[in-house]
């Protein structure tokens, strides 16, 4: 855990702030057949479950390579 801030939308109402814990995790992606090796990515941490987790898609794009077809409708993450 690395900072404690809040985060908002484009509504400036003060009960849409969201505070937050920035942190570095370490995780994996995996499916049925295959793993990644571990890695970093950045992540905002809320102390709710009432949200869903923002996870560092920057980190997760730069450790990969993305590939996306959209004349067929599909893509990957190659790793």
């Amino acid at each position: 855990m690395l900072k404690d801030y809040s985060i908002r939308g484009l509504v400036a109402k003060e009960d849409c702030v969201l505070p937050v814990t920035f942190s570095r995790i370490t995780c994996c992606l995996l499916d049925e057949q295959w793993a990644t090796q571990d890695f970093c990515i950045d992540a905002d941490l809320a102390d709710t479950d009432d949200v869903p987790i923002v996870l560092g898609f920057k980190d997760v794009l730069t450790a990969g390579v993305l590939h996306i077809d959209g004349r067929h409708k599909r893509g990957y993450l190659e790793f």
